[in-house]
């Protein structure tokens, strides 16, 4: 593999005499990292949260995925959303705790108050704003995509990608694999497992794959 943006070459396969090699650059440059944000998990669907973590009226997961900040709840109505957990005034992050239940959404800020479906609906000193002010074009912003398989919810910030059972393709097989192995349903138990490296994702991936190390 060439970067586009120089000479320097993060693959070296050569099949024939039995050599490939991995420059280091590719699991540790901020700028590879920055490209993969826009050109793979940017035009992807990304696994976000199961469906029995917002059960209820008002639950609420906040997550970060590919490095933006999303939060889904489920409305009074029943129905799951997504949105970017990001307020449209400041840009401050609005949903502060990674987990719960709420009423609505205030922004620790300056208090803009959202509703559980994105709503805009209280802003402090309104009437100091400008009439042209357009309150109902404020609220939060919805993920571009965002659907569910089996339970699993998943977005995608690229709003013309396929349909998420068209991009799962045959891997669906393996979810309807798990999901059917109780006739009760599934549930994400409490409890969560957080690693922090300092390097690309794929190093991550390439040591959980490295079975050897279990002997």
């Amino acid at each position: 593999m060439q970067d586009e943006s120089s000479d320097h070459q993060y693959v070296q396969e050569d099949s024939a005499a039995g050599v490939f090699r991995v420059h280091r650059d590719a699991l540790v440059s901020a700028d590879v990292y920055d490209r993969e944000l826009a050109t793979i998990f940017g035009r992807s669907w990304l696994y976000v949260a199961h469906e029995s973590e917002v059960s209820e009226p008002g639950q609420f997961v906040a997550r970060e995925i590919a490095g933006r900040p999303i939060v889904v709840v489920r409305g009074r109505d029943g129905v799951l959303r997504s949105f970017i957990n990001s307020c449209p005034h400041r840009g401050a992050e609005v949903c502060r705790e990674q987990h719960g239940t709420a009423r609505a959404f205030r922004c620790f800020y300056h208090a803009w108050t959202f509703d559980l479906d994105g709503t805009l609906i209280g802003i402090p000193g309104q009437d100091a704003y400008s009439p042209a002010v357009e309150i109902e074009t404020l609220g939060l912003t919805p993920v571009p995509r965002f659907d569910a398989y089996r339970g699993f919810l998943f977005v995608s910030f690229d709003a013309s990608i396929v349909s998420l059972v068209d991009y799962l393709g045959r891997a669906a097989e393996f979810i309807d694999l798990v999901t059917e192995q109780s006739s009760s349903g599934m549930e994400i138990v409490e409890g969560t497992h957080l690693y922090s490296i300092d390097a690309n994702w794929k190093l991550l991936v390439e040591n959980s794959i490295d079975g050897y190390h279990a002997m």
